[in-house]
């Protein structure tokens, strides 16, 4: 009798296990993890966050009190909307 044609899938070798480790992905193996971060404080002004941000091209920046006191995040658009609501309140 004839045979239905198999699977795609009844034909394929498992991986083998080195070819699954050379798949493998860690946020160790990144370049921004292996760097010092930066950040700003949360009293400086605003100015330094946004100089830090374009020099490093970041579109946000950790806001520190210490190594490792992590209090938040700033990026452009908590910028935008602080900015924006300041021109509100003077007009």
């Amino acid at each position: 009798p004839d045979q239905a044609p198999a699977a795609a899938g009844d034909s394929v070798e498992p991986a083998k296990t080195a070819e699954l480790a050379d798949m493998t992905h860690l946020v160790r193996m990144l370049e921004a993890a292996n760097r010092e971060v930066v950040s700003v404080n949360p009293q400086d002004p605003i100015e330094r966050a946004i100089t830090l941000m374009l020099a490093y091209d970041f579109s946000q920046l950790a806001v520190m009190t210490g190594p490792r006191d992590l209090k938040g995040a700033i990026s452009w658009k908590s910028i935008g909307s602080r900015l924006s609501q300041r021109n509100q309140l003077n007009h």
